[in-house]
């Protein structure tokens, strides 16, 4: 068999049917798998069966990153307008309000630091057990 058949073949079969690409979508908002199933009208062994192809599950992958990556967006949005709403209330008349808003930021702050530290010192590790483990080969 040719290459090009091989791989013509390899596409076909990689490609999600109507169907799972309603299941996928399903499976974002219902994790149980019978739940879903019922919600699709499959049987149950069906889906546990598409669950093992791993085309499937790269396409539910996929679909789940894309997920937490637009909710991430949103977060990120929501807490630059939140911010502006502490910076407003940091101006304004009321000295207790003031007080609040000025120790959410420096407290969002020192965290966000304490994140930003452990995240490098967590890259450095990862360099540093790769050079080890590399020496040792």
């Amino acid at each position: 068999m040719s290459n090009d058949l091989c791989n013509e073949m390899q596409d076909k079969k990689s490609t999600l049917s109507l169907r799972q690409r309603k299941a996928v979508a399903v499976l974002l908002k219902i994790s149980n798998i019978e739940k879903a199933a019922k919600e699709l009208k499959l049987n149950p062994c069906t889906l546990h069966r598409w669950l093992r192809l791993p085309h499937f599950k790269a396409a539910i992958d996929t679909a789940r990153a894309e997920t937490v990556q637009r909710a991430k967006h949103l977060i990120e949005t929501a807490s630059e307008a939140a911010v502006a709403v502490l910076i407003r209330i940091m101006q304004g008349p009321n000295d207790s309000a003031k007080f609040r808003a000025a120790a959410l930021i420096l407290e969002y702050s020192l965290t966000h630091k304490e994140l930003t530290d452990l995240t490098d010192r967590a890259k450095q590790l990862e360099t540093m057990f790769k050079k080890y483990q590399e020496e040792r080969l």
